[in-house]
């Protein structure tokens, strides 16, 4: 919505706009709507918009999307059935996924059945390297109980040469929460973030190959730990989805304040 109010020139409006954005390109938005302030998710989104409007770099911030650490609050114990969960249900690239587990005789969990199902260019292999939730909707008492049942999550979009953002976010914030390692497409939004802070792996985007190896190499109990500490410790230096607020807030107050 705000980057068609951004289009009433500023003179006109008797309000002012603070624009969170989201996916690129981000080109026309920057030059044809006029927001007051542009918060960007990740690094990689804020250089996305920074080229496309070099001009507009004095108001753009940088705020990282944080869990919500009340919500992944750590629950009973919970077996742990699976090496690798793809939660995403919009825009993955399922058929990497499914042949690397192959590949690596690993055992993947994913929702969205009927979407994968549509896709006829490789074997599910269903109930031997393919598991699925039951239901298409996962109500919210167990979402957290059903994530936790794999130990390492799954970050795979379809291949491009443009970074992909904030798609993903959300299982991105699930693996922060529940510090679970991830494996990671390299064109997704939060790639380098993963990288920079040794968060879990990243692969080149459609690579079956090299997912496999992620898979591998996640399966060293060392690495794999190694990977979980360093989450936690990313955690406590970024803060929660509560340090978010605060940030979105002194933005908006920064904007509201100044005349």
């Amino acid at each position: 919505m705000s980057k068609y109010m951004g289009l009433i020139p500023k003179m006109l409006r008797p309000f002012k706009i603070v624009t969170i954005m989201h996916h690129p390109p981000f080109e026309k938005q920057l030059k044809y709507s006029n927001s007051d302030a542009y918060i960007f998710f990740s690094q990689e989104l804020l250089d996305l918009g920074i080229q496309s409007c070099k001009k507009k770099t004095w108001k753009m911030y940088l705020n990282e999307w944080r869990p919500d650490f009340d919500y992944y609050r750590k629950e009973e114990f919970v077996d742990v059935e699976y090496d690798f969960i793809d939660c995403g249900r919009t825009s993955r690239d399922h058929k990497t996924v499914v042949e690397a587990l192959v590949m690596t005789q690993s055992k993947g969990l994913f929702f969205d059945k009927k979407r994968m199902q549509e896709q006829n260019d490789y074997i599910l292999n269903e109930g031997i390297n393919t598991f699925f939730y039951k239901d298409d909707f996962i109500p919210d008492s167990i979402y957290i109980k059903l994530i936790r049942k794999a130990k390492v999550m799954i970050l795979a979009l379809p291949k491009t040469e443009k970074t992909l953002g904030p798609l993903g976010a959300t299982v991105f914030i699930d693996a922060l929460g529940l510090e679970m390692p991830l494996i990671c497409s390299n064109n997704a939004y939060c790639s380098r973030v993963i990288i920079e802070n040794g968060l879990g792996l990243v692969y080149r985007a459609g690579d079956i190959e090299e997912m496999a190896q992620c898979m591998e190499k996640m399966k060293n109990e060392s690495f794999y730990h190694q990977c979980k500490i360093n989450i936690k410790t990313y955690n406590l230096s970024h803060g929660s989805m509560k340090d978010y607020s605060k940030k979105v807030m002194s933005i908006i107050n920064n904007v509201v304040n100044n005349k």
